[in-house]
């Protein structure tokens, strides 16, 4: 552990780390709109609400800390490593920053807070500034996932419904405002996909999973997740299939857009 938590921004410049952009206003500002109008190069923005703050319990103040095991979970998937000091800075001279600061060191990171936060960071940079590069898991540009109006525009797509053949059909529908599914889709439930708790053959998902000649496999489910199942299942048979992410509880929300509860096309 550094004998101090603070790291100077020239110090910053000479360090390899992971710096978390803690923007947070107690005024209702949008914290992640500040950070994109401008921040540190490299640093990743976390959410106080999200990833530092607790199940709401008044009797626990409005911050209550969440699970450690959560908090872990959080920081993992912003790259944060114990073999590589953490920064983390805001705008309001540490005043948010140290709430992560504290959770982050109670754990064991290599912690340390930017003196002066980001505005004397860039006040450091008489010229372009560069952080050192660090190993980083691989950026996404964007999820891989269409539309409601990419979908609506597409052409040649057979959709796949992978909830139940009751919520396909419009019979029950626990969760969405209207029962039905996307017109010219048809129903491939996802626990048509295993036979005695397994996957069933290549062949066997080939034969449920596989559109008509020319069309283009599309999923969805009630709201994004179990048809993801299919995309995995069509992977396995050789079929690539593509997740509309809305699914149907995006799809129902509009009233604009048609809904079936029969074959109709």
């Amino acid at each position: 552990m550094p004998s101090s938590p603070f790291i100077s921004p020239e110090e910053l410049f000479d360090t390899a780390a992971t710096i978390l952009d803690t923007r947070w206003y107690l005024d209702g500002r949008d914290g992640h709109r500040s950070y994109l109008e401008g921040h540190l190069p490299g640093s990743v923005f976390i959410d106080l609400e999200a990833a530092a703050t607790g199940s709401i319990d008044p009797r626990e103040g409005r911050h209550p800390l969440p699970p450690v095991s959560t908090f872990l979970e959080s920081m993992a998937r912003l790259g944060v490593r114990f073999d590589r000091p953490v920064v983390l800075a805001d705008d309001q001279l540490g005043s948010v920053a140290a709430r992560l600061w504290w959770m982050l060191d109670a754990c064991g990171f290599d912690a340390r807070l930017l003196d002066g936060g980001v505005r004397a960071a860039e006040a450091s940079c008489t010229q372009e500034c560069t952080l050192p590069e660090a190993d980083r898991a691989p950026a996404v540009a964007g999820w891989p996932a269409l539309g409601t109006g990419t979908l609506r525009e597409r052409q040649g797509v057979e959709l796949l419904d992978a909830r139940a053949a009751e919520r396909y059909r419009g019979i029950i529908e626990p969760v969405d405002r209207t029962p039905g599914h996307i017109p010219g889709a048809r129903s491939v439930p996802w626990t048509s996909l295993f036979e005695g708790g397994r996957l069933k053959s290549p062949t066997e998902l080939h034969g449920l999973l596989a559109p008509r000649e020319g069309r283009q496999a599309v999923a969805y489910c009630g709201s994004g997740v179990t048809a993801c199942l299919l995309v995995a299942a069509g992977r396995a048979a050789g079929i690539e299939i593509e997740l509309y992410a809305p699914s149907y509880s995006g799809w129902s929300s509009d009233p604009a857009n048609p809904i079936c509860t029969d074959e109709c096309g």
